[in-house]
């Protein structure tokens, strides 16, 4: 018969005969209340780490090296937009990402414009001659109706 920790818990408080049981009761309930959360025995044949010194490590890794800049001030939001870029580049999910962004993006705000599907970039160059469509001497140089007072850069 397997025994359950808050029914020990609770069992060893009646033997002792306590009368001021509630705490003893508060902590059997979060027991029972949180015990799926505490597979600790599965968590370990899977090869997770249950001790707090690995979350510790990537909390400093992940979040202090980033945050504790010297000069650095962080409002909330903007804080926890770079930490969660920060956290997709250095787990390598990051191409997968902007897979995923760009195609919401596409959706968002271009599937309206392109209904039809997306126009090619170059139009076609056919029929236009060198220069067409621009204004007299819109060709030449500015270079030559400068002043003398106009500031050259160094070539």
């Amino acid at each position: 018969m397997e025994r359950y920790p808050q029914d020990v818990i609770r069992q060893s408080a009646t033997k002792r005969g306590l009368k001021k049981r509630k705490a003893v009761d508060a902590c059997a309930d979060y027991l029972v209340e949180n015990g799926k959360w505490m597979q600790y025995g599965e968590a370990l044949a899977a090869g997770l780490p249950i001790a707090t010194g690995v979350i510790e490590g990537a909390c400093k890794h992940l979040v202090k090296a980033r945050m504790d800049l010297g000069g650095a001030k962080w409002h909330l939001v903007g804080a926890e937009v770079v930490l969660c870029l920060r956290s997709l580049l250095l787990s390598g999910d990051w191409d997968d990402y902007r897979a995923f962004h760009r195609g919401k993006e596409m959706d968002r705000v271009d599937a309206q414009r392109y209904k039809g599907g997306v126009p090619d970039p170059l139009p076609a160059l056919a029929g236009r001659r060198e220069g067409a469509g621009r204004g007299a001497g819109a060709g030449r140089r500015a270079s030559s109706r400068r002043s003398s007072k106009t500031r050259r850069w160094p070539s």
